[in-house]
Order: structure tokens, then C-alpha cells, then sequence
């Protein structure tokens, strides 16, 4: 299931209670869910799902709360999911191939935007938009592409829009990643994060203006792998530098 089929699961806002060991959901209209991110507490089973074209392992919570909650949401029939080393002991042993290392992600683990390209798109879109078009006056910030980290220029030293296309790795705070490549983009981007709304935008303004080989693309996918993947610490005013 993907915000293309079912955009309704951009209402959905998770955050982590690390006091109480808890993932909360939220969404508007509906009370809140809180799901203990304890094993023992949960049924939990294994099955299989697919991430794009991939096969991979994953561990069902049965939980008739949990799934009425977001079926309700979702207007979907459907149920939680969550990522084998999340929840079964032992399973984030190092390099154990039935738990690949890019986890639920399609290609690495974090996705990096910058603050500069996601202007550089606004400004196209204010540019080729017709006299009176609503997307002259459509806001669409760095979140709409759904990044890990987002990047922003720092004092005089700038970031040039879509520059970080030619970077090979990214230092972030005391953690080196390697960059894996762009990232290619789908219709999903022009869903409104705040109201679950399709738009044509920023889509069809980066399907005219910003192609690598041919493909859409948007932002960079950073690689962790063996210790640094279960050692790294990324935080919020980290200092990143770049490398060509």
C-alpha cells in the first residue's frame, strides 16, 4: 500500500514516547493510538511484503485495535507491519542477509534534500505557471519530498541548487555516508502532506526541468552499512560537509 494508491496515509503523523517505549499515531479526527514497541507486549507474525519490486520479510502485529484504527483511517481494509529487527530479538545482528541493511527503504536508508533545490523548484513553478494559475501561488517546501535530513546553506558558504547531485559522500555531524544516487521521483510528491490532496505539483514542474539519464529525480540517497548503520547519531543543527 503507497500514498499513491491511498494518499489518506499522509494524515497519519507518527512520533516515538522514549519514556514510554511507545509509537503514537496521530490523525485528524481520530483519538490517538499508542503501540508498545515492546515484543513481549504485541502478537506479532511473520510474513512477507513488498517494497517496489522487492520481496522482503516483515512482522505482522495482530492487533484488532490496532488495525480497526487504521483501516478507519485509511477507509482501507489493512494492517501494521513494522520492520523484523524493530521487533524480534536478535534480529539486528550484523551483516544477516535476511535483514537487508536498507531496511522498508527502496534504495539506502536516508534520503538528503536541500533547502536550495526545493527554492529552485518553487521559483520554476512561479516562472512556467499561466496568468491567475492556482500553482503560481502553491507553496511546496522541502518536506513535500518526504526527506531524512534536509539540508540549508550556512553563512556565506552556499549550496547551489541541485548541486548536491555531484556529491559522493556527506559527512553529518561525526558520521560519513556514501552517496547511493538520486533519487528517482514519482507522482507521490504531489501529494499535499497537510491535507492528503493529488496536485500537479512539484511533479510536473521536475518532470519539465530536472532529469538525470532521463529519470525524474530529487534529492540524494546517503548509504550506511556494518557498524556505522546501528552506531551513527544524526541531529537536528548538524554540521555536514560534502564531498565531489
Amino acid at each position: 500500500m503507497q500514498q499513491k494508491q491511498v494518499p489518506n496515509m499522509a494524515l497519519i503523523r507518527p512520533r516515538v514516547d522514549i519514556d514510554k517505549s511507545t509509537l503514537v499515531l496521530d490523525a485528524p479526527g481520530h483519538e490517538s493510538l499508542e503501540i508498545s514497541l515492546c515484543p513481549e507486549d504485541l502478537q506479532l507474525e511473520t510474513t512477507e511484503t513488498q517494497v517496489c519490486s522487492t520481496r522482503v520479510r516483515a512482522v505482522r502485529v495482530r492487533s484488532d485495535r490496532i488495525s480497526l484504527w487504521l483501516s478507519s483511517v485509511l477507509s482501507v481494509s489493512c494492517y501494521l507491519a513494522c520492520e523484523p529487527r524493530l521487533l524480534e530479538p536478535g534480529a539486528n545482528t550484523p551483516h544477516n542477509s535476511c535483514y537487508p541493511d536498507k531496511s522498508f527503504a527502496n534504495k539506502a536508508q536516508i534520503l538528503m534534500v536541500t533547502q536550495e533545490s526545493s527554492r529552485q523548484v518553487e521559483q520554476w513553478i512561479a516562472e512556467d505557471a499561466v496568468p491567475d494559475d492556482a500553482a503560481s501561488r502553491i507553496r511546496v517546501g522541502p518536506m513535500q519530498y518526504r526527506p531524512n535530513i534536509i539540508v540549508k546553506s550556512l553563512g556565506t558558504d552556499m549550496i547551489k541548487p541541485f548541486e548536491e547531485l555531484k556529491w559522493t559522500s556527506v559527512r553529518v555531524g561525526g558520521s560519513t555516508f556514501a552517496v547511493a544516487g538520486p533519487c528517482r521521483r514519482c507522482q507521490m510528491i504531489s501529494i499535499d502532506q497537510e491535507s492528503a490532496k493529488k496536485l500537479k505539483e512539484p511533479y510536473a514542474t521536475l518532470a519539465r526541468r530536472m532529469r538525470v539519464d532521463g529519470k525524474v529525480v530529487f534529492g540524494i540517497y546517503l548509504n550506511a552499512s556494518g557498524f556505522l548503520l546501528s552506531t551513527a547519531s544524526i541531529k537536528s543543527g548538524a554540521t555536514i560537509n560534502a564531498a565531489l
